[in-house]
């Protein structure tokens, strides 16, 4: 392999991995460097591969370095687990606040997001959206019991991830997006009946041109997997309505979203041949466990305690 298509193929792995300009400028020309000291010493060009790895295993490595390195540079991100869970048992054994206290732990990835490394507004907006639904979702819900359409809350997320696209009208799908949505909590508040709900099937339209419902690995956009997250995806919308339209629980109903980015996920694996990561998805598991067993076993008390599957199925992955 020449020397310039080793790097270009490493730079290529690299900026799929979330580095910042500056740390990735400092790899290639670090890389840049070993190749040509190893030129030097009469090693061909055609044996760089074998001699300094495949440039998608370099990358990976080179991730959880750099990551490591962020973790140990910022005490707050390395503490906040600590202080959370002090605030956490605060607020259970001296105002038995269990639940919803245990939003608190939110504040973990919320407060890893902000001491990143520096990314436009934007970024910083879709990785911290997840969360500010969340948080806004069910503090009305269970302050008032209002759950639909305070649900509609989620639909901020997919509508700024449009923004994030290189679509060239992605300013006009965002907002018929947003106006979609609005129409029909518009309606659901002051014009209700029977099937108010089927108006969001309509944003399958801006999310499909707005290219949100897109699956695409090492820059290949696979159609095959594209058109089953799209049918997830909808599935997940029409059996939320469903399940709080005919049951009345939006809560937990909305648990039912958490099939999208396991899909997601699940489908990565399967095409780049690899075991499905039961570490990414543990996240949904253990929150899926916690509300389940919260609301239907009167639990919250002792629920939380499955967010330890979390930590732990980390420990055992690290000893495989």
């Amino acid at each position: 392999m020449k020397k310039e298509e080793y790097l270009e193929r490493l730079k290529y792995y690299l900026e799929e991995r979330d580095f910042s300009k500056e740390e990735l400028d400092e790899i290639m020309e670090d890389y840049a460097i070993m190749i040509d000291e190893a030129l030097e010493k009469d090693v061909f060009e055609e044996d760089l591969m074998d001699i300094l790895g495949d440039p998608r295993e370099i990358s990976k490595q080179i991730q959880k370095r750099v990551v490591l390195q962020r973790v140990k540079s910022n005490k707050l991100v390395a503490l906040s687990p600590f202080f959370t869970t002090i605030i956490f048992f605060v607020l259970g054994f001296g105002f038995e606040l269990w639940h919803p206290g245990w939003m608190v732990y939110l504040l973990v990835p919320m407060i890893g997001v902000f001491s990143g490394r520096r990314k436009s507004p934007l970024k910083h907006i879709l990785e911290l959206l997840p969360f500010f639904t969340l948080i806004v979702f069910l503090g009305i819900g269970l302050s008032t019991n209002v759950w639909s359409p305070t649900w509609t809350i989620f639909l901020l997320i997919p509508a700024f991830r449009i923004l994030d696209t290189n679509h060239l009208n992605k300013r006009l799908w965002f907002i018929l997006f947003l106006l979609i949505s609005v129409v029909y909590v518009m309606s659901v508040l002051f014009f209700p009946f029977t099937n108010n709900w089927l108006m969001l099937l309509l944003l399958i339209i801006p999310a499909v041109n707005g290219g949100i419902i897109k699956f695409t690995i090492n820059g290949v956009h696979h159609t095959f997997l594209s058109w089953n997250l799209g049918v997830v995806v909808v599935t997940s919308v029409v059996a939320f309505l469903l399940i709080g339209f005919y049951t009345g629980y939006w809560h937990p109903g909305w648990l039912v979203f958490f099939s999208i980015p396991i899909t997601t996920i699940i489908g990565y694996s399967k095409v780049m041949k690899r075991g499905v990561p039961l570490i990414s998805i543990m996240p949904f598991i253990a929150t899926t466990f916690f509300f389940l067993a919260g609301e239907f076993l009167d639990g919250y008390l002792w629920s939380w305690m499955f967010f330890f599957l979390i930590p732990i199925t980390s420990i055992l992955k690290g000893y495989k």
